[in-house]
């Protein structure tokens, strides 16, 4: 079998693994060449995003979107608030500090609050989704932000016309992952901008074959050598989000050597649709005591000197269990 990414030799790592939805399985691949892991069979579907929409405020993982979606509008500055509780947010945000276009596309865009927090900073920006239930959602909550809209369609009529497009956590749910960034190559202007977040196979021990949400929903788990295939696939320069700042001031459990970074994920929908161990997600409760040591541990363990002792190999300050990266047409300064 040859890598559906970039068409080296690969090898089946995982056979029969189980799927978001029980009585369905998988087998997982792994590239050789690329180190990109995927799923076959290949089942994109829309009707699974639906029952997870529909379910969104108790169904694991998407839960905590759905309580962003509910908190944001409480904030006084919500990309800020976004920024401080996800690394992809973060990434958004390092992005605009230094950005002088207007023009925002974000694809895939959900529930809406990201949306929403760039907007709420002066920005024209339209959000698109291929979920009709998502989109009906969003403009209840957010206002007329929102078009339900195919990349593959939508960027016709829209050839050459945004300073920045922004996807987080998108492309590890696509069949075609290479054919729907060259749409968003063709959307941009020539010195327009593509910033990309997916779950960092790179930031992984390597413990567990998969470490992402179970397929259909992910299909792919990339590591940082396949978004430098994409790029150059592109014909696009590649930059990569240095998340030091990030990680200097959040404690992550993950990246220290004492504690696990893999475990058994669970299928999260019974075969007949409905949620597998329904819950509400909260933020965890800390005393004052626990938040302080916490910081006062994370501004230790992450300097320079000490680091390298106490962190993964795979998860060098620079690096989060979620890979961004920056692409610009080449010769585009």
């Amino acid at each position: 079998m040859n890598c559906r990414l970039c068409g080296a030799p690969s090898e089946v790592v995982v056979k029969n693994h189980h799927g978001y939805q029980e009585n369905i399985s998988f087998d997982i691949f792994e590239c050789s060449k690329c180190n990109t892991s995927f799923v076959l069979p290949v089942s994109f579907s829309t009707e699974i995003y639906q029952l997870i929409y529909q379910n969104a405020s108790t169904i694991t993982g998407y839960n905590r979107y759905y309580h962003y979606a509910n908190e944001v509008k409480k904030s006084g500055n919500p990309l800020a608030f976004l920024a401080n509780k996800e690394p992809m947010y973060w990434a958004v945000k390092e992005k605009l500090k230094n950005f002088s276009g207007k023009k925002i596309l974000e694809v895939g865009s959900g529930f809406g609050y990201l949306t929403y927090a760039i907007a709420q900073q002066g920005y024209d920006i339209v959000g698109i989704d291929i979920s009709s239930n998502a989109i009906t959602e969003a403009q209840k909550k957010f206002g007329n932000l929102y078009e339900c809209a195919d990349v593959f369609e939508y960027y016709k009529k829209h050839l050459n016309e945004f300073d920045l497009i922004i996807l987080t956590e998108v492309i590890e749910h696509l069949e075609y992952p290479v054919a729907f960034i060259d749409c968003l190559v063709k959307m941009i202007k020539e010195d327009g901008e593509i910033l990309i977040t997916t779950p960092n196979k790179t930031a992984h021990s390597g413990a567990s074959m998969w470490m992402s949400d179970l397929p259909p929903v992910h299909l792919w788990w990339f590591p940082e050598s396949a978004a430098t295939y994409i790029a150059e696939t592109l014909k696009c320069d590649i930059e990569f989000t240095n998340f030091k700042p990030f990680n200097q001031n959040h404690f992550i459990k993950p990246r220290y050597r004492f504690f696990k970074d893999h475990g058994y994920i669970p299928p999260r929908l019974n075969s007949d649709g409905t949620v597998k161990d329904p819950a509400v997600w909260e933020e965890e409760k800390m005393s004052p005591f626990k938040r302080w040591a916490q910081k006062v541990f994370t501004k230790i363990t992450t300097n320079t000197l000490i680091y390298p002792f106490v962190a993964r190999t795979a998860y060098p300050l620079k690096r989060t269990a979620t890979l961004a990266f920056t692409l610009k047409k080449t010769g585009i300064k």
